[in-house]
């Protein structure tokens, strides 16, 4: 029967049953690679990040109460916050311009959750990830290929007309807070993607150039 050549098989070359155990074995070292590696965000002084961010954004001019202070405690928030990958994600390699449903849903509940973090350390409510979010996000994302854009800037007109598609307020950028980079690449993993999103919503500043054009919007 075919049960018993089966047995005959494992038995004497012990490839199927390797070959499960493998798998497993895998999925289990995967696994506990995911719960060893979970990013977090922690502010340990939230009264001293407060205090950044208020003296970035008052005064006569944007920056203009920034002190050394602040600069440092910034640039210590940031070095002590830093990603860790995971081998799972790093075999997912992707298509940057056309991500599946799956990994669009992914990476927004990972950046949800970063964001999450941050918030609750400072007393704000949740954002949360919904079907409309995702839709959008999927739309903008169209837009940018479809535009061939290639600027470190917004494309406000392909995101508005995403916004017209959604039922959502149009004319210009009230959705999108972009985080440019040039990481990617045609060889660019879940994993590559998740550290861009992270460095991003850590730093907040391009080119993490603190001081300069620092941007906290939690």
């Amino acid at each position: 029967s075919w049960h018993s050549q089966y047995e005959v098989c494992c038995r004497y070359t012990g490839e199927p049953v390797l070959g499960i155990k493998d798998a497993a074995q895998k999925e289990v070292d995967d696994l506990n690679d995911k719960l060893a590696n979970v990013n977090t965000i922690t502010i340990n002084d939230v009264k001293a990040y407060k205090k950044a961010f208020n003296d970035w954004y008052t005064g006569s001019k944007r920056g203009g109460n920034w002190t050394e202070e602040d600069k440092n405690f910034l640039n210590d928030f940031m070095s002590s916050n830093t990603y860790k990958g995971n081998a799972a994600d790093k075999d997912i390699v992707v298509d940057i311009n056309h991500l599946t449903a799956d990994q669009i849903k992914e990476l927004s509940l990972f950046s949800a959750d970063l964001l999450n973090q941050v918030r609750n350390q400072l007393g704000l409510p949740k954002v949360i990830v919904t079907e409309g979010s995702l839709k959008l996000a999927k739309d903008v994302t169209d837009n940018y290929v479809s535009d061939n854009w290639d600027k470190y800037d917004h494309d406000v007109e392909g995101i508005s007309r995403a916004a017209k598609e959604n039922g959502l307020l149009t004319g210009g950028n009230f959705y999108e807070d972009a985080i440019f980079s040039s990481a990617f690449s045609e060889k660019s993993t879940m994993d590559d993607l998740k550290n861009i999103l992270f460095t991003g919503i850590v730093s907040r500043s391009e080119e993490r150039r603190v001081g300069k054009e620092c941007r906290s919007r939690w």
